[in-house]
Protein backbone atom coordinates (compact mmCIF):
# COMPACT_ATOMS: atom_id res chain seq x y z
CA UNK A 1 0.00 0.00 0.00
CA UNK A 2 3.01 2.26 1.05
CA UNK A 3 4.05 2.46 -2.66
CA UNK A 4 0.47 3.04 -3.87
CA UNK A 5 0.95 6.30 -1.79
CA UNK A 6 3.89 7.19 -3.29
CA UNK A 7 2.76 6.77 -6.78
CA UNK A 8 -0.41 8.95 -6.16
CA UNK A 9 1.42 11.71 -4.43
CA UNK A 10 4.21 11.80 -7.36
CA UNK A 11 1.48 12.00 -9.92
CA UNK A 12 -0.15 14.68 -7.70
CA UNK A 13 3.04 16.52 -7.20
CA UNK A 14 3.30 16.52 -11.29
CA UNK A 15 -0.43 17.84 -11.57
CA UNK A 16 0.61 20.62 -9.09
CA UNK A 17 4.19 22.04 -11.29
CA UNK A 18 2.03 21.80 -14.12
CA UNK A 19 -0.60 23.89 -12.51
CA UNK A 20 2.55 26.56 -11.39
CA UNK A 21 3.08 26.75 -15.37
CA UNK A 22 -0.56 26.43 -16.79
CA UNK A 23 -2.79 29.60 -15.62
CA UNK A 24 -5.95 27.41 -15.82
CA UNK A 25 -4.86 25.15 -13.85
CA UNK A 26 -4.71 25.52 -10.06
CA UNK A 27 -1.96 23.76 -8.42
CA UNK A 28 -1.99 23.77 -4.52
CA UNK A 29 -5.12 21.18 -4.45
CA UNK A 30 -2.48 19.18 -5.98
CA UNK A 31 0.34 19.86 -3.87
CA UNK A 32 -2.13 19.40 -1.14
CA UNK A 33 -3.19 15.91 -1.52
CA UNK A 34 0.26 14.91 -2.37
CA UNK A 35 1.64 15.96 0.92
CA UNK A 36 -1.67 13.72 2.29
CA UNK A 37 -0.15 10.94 0.40
CA UNK A 38 3.62 11.50 1.39
CA UNK A 39 2.39 11.98 4.94
CA UNK A 40 1.13 8.20 4.37
CA UNK A 41 4.05 6.57 2.49
CA UNK A 42 7.40 8.43 2.42
CA UNK A 43 8.67 10.98 5.01
CA UNK A 44 11.69 12.04 2.80
CA UNK A 45 9.37 13.43 0.01
CA UNK A 46 7.00 14.76 2.58
CA UNK A 47 9.67 16.94 3.62
CA UNK A 48 10.75 17.41 0.05
CA UNK A 49 7.75 18.83 -0.47
CA UNK A 50 7.90 21.05 2.55
CA UNK A 51 10.75 22.41 1.45
CA UNK A 52 10.10 23.38 -1.74
CA UNK A 53 9.80 27.38 -1.84
CA UNK A 54 6.34 27.95 -3.33
CA UNK A 55 4.62 25.05 -2.67
CA UNK A 56 5.98 24.51 1.00
CA UNK A 57 4.29 27.49 2.66
CA UNK A 58 1.19 26.67 1.58
CA UNK A 59 1.17 23.23 2.41
CA UNK A 60 2.64 24.34 5.96
CA UNK A 61 -0.25 27.02 6.52
CA UNK A 62 -2.89 24.51 5.62
CA UNK A 63 -1.38 22.01 7.76
CA UNK A 64 -1.60 24.58 10.87
CA UNK A 65 -5.35 25.09 10.15
CA UNK A 66 -4.32 28.12 8.82
CA UNK A 67 -6.52 27.01 5.17
CA UNK A 68 -5.23 28.41 2.06
CA UNK A 69 -5.14 31.92 0.85
CA UNK A 70 -8.63 33.54 -0.15
CA UNK A 71 -7.00 34.25 -3.80
CA UNK A 72 -6.15 30.53 -3.87
CA UNK A 73 -9.57 29.63 -3.10
CA UNK A 74 -11.33 32.20 -5.65
CA UNK A 75 -8.97 30.99 -8.27
CA UNK A 76 -9.38 27.07 -7.19
CA UNK A 77 -13.85 27.63 -7.46
CA UNK A 78 -13.43 29.95 -10.69
CA UNK A 79 -11.67 27.72 -12.68
CA UNK A 80 -13.25 24.58 -11.32
CA UNK A 81 -16.61 26.28 -12.23
CA UNK A 82 -15.21 26.97 -15.96
CA UNK A 83 -14.07 23.34 -16.08
CA UNK A 84 -17.82 22.32 -15.08
CA UNK A 85 -19.63 24.60 -17.26
CA UNK A 86 -17.37 23.15 -20.44
CA UNK A 87 -17.59 19.28 -19.61
CA UNK A 88 -21.44 19.43 -19.16
CA UNK A 89 -21.70 21.50 -22.35
CA UNK A 90 -20.11 18.73 -24.13
CA UNK A 91 -20.97 15.76 -22.45
CA UNK A 92 -22.73 13.29 -24.43
CA UNK A 93 -26.12 12.67 -22.65
CA UNK A 94 -28.22 14.76 -19.93
CA UNK A 95 -27.52 11.72 -17.22
CA UNK A 96 -24.02 12.74 -17.41
CA UNK A 97 -24.12 16.70 -17.94
CA UNK A 98 -26.32 16.28 -14.38
CA UNK A 99 -23.60 14.42 -13.26
CA UNK A 100 -20.69 16.08 -13.80
CA UNK A 101 -22.78 19.34 -12.59
CA UNK A 102 -23.27 17.71 -9.35
CA UNK A 103 -19.78 16.82 -9.02
CA UNK A 104 -18.82 20.39 -9.79
CA UNK A 105 -21.56 21.54 -7.14
CA UNK A 106 -20.14 19.43 -4.29
CA UNK A 107 -16.65 20.06 -4.96
CA UNK A 108 -16.69 23.76 -5.06
CA UNK A 109 -19.37 23.61 -2.39
CA UNK A 110 -17.20 22.08 -0.27
CA UNK A 111 -14.17 24.38 -0.90
CA UNK A 112 -15.83 27.39 0.07
CA UNK A 113 -17.50 25.69 3.41
CA UNK A 114 -15.00 23.26 4.48
CA UNK A 115 -11.64 24.89 3.62
CA UNK A 116 -10.66 27.27 5.78
CA UNK A 117 -9.69 30.52 4.30
CA UNK A 118 -6.29 32.14 5.85
CA UNK A 119 -7.24 35.42 6.22
CA UNK A 120 -10.80 34.56 8.14
CA UNK A 121 -8.31 32.32 10.29
CA UNK A 122 -5.37 34.78 10.72
CA UNK A 123 -8.32 37.74 11.87
CA UNK A 124 -10.37 35.33 14.04
CA UNK A 125 -6.81 34.22 15.73
CA UNK A 126 -6.08 37.89 16.08
CA UNK A 127 -9.13 38.96 17.28
CA UNK A 128 -9.12 36.10 20.01
CA UNK A 129 -5.75 37.31 21.07
CA UNK A 130 -7.16 40.67 22.07
CA UNK A 131 -10.10 39.60 24.25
Amino acid sequence: MRVAWVVLGLGLTALGFLGLALPLLPGTPFFLAAAWAFARSSPRLYRWLLGLPRVGPAIRDYRDGLGVARRTKLVAVTLASVAVGLSATFATSVALQISVVFAGVLGVAFVLWRVPTREVVLAQQHEGARR
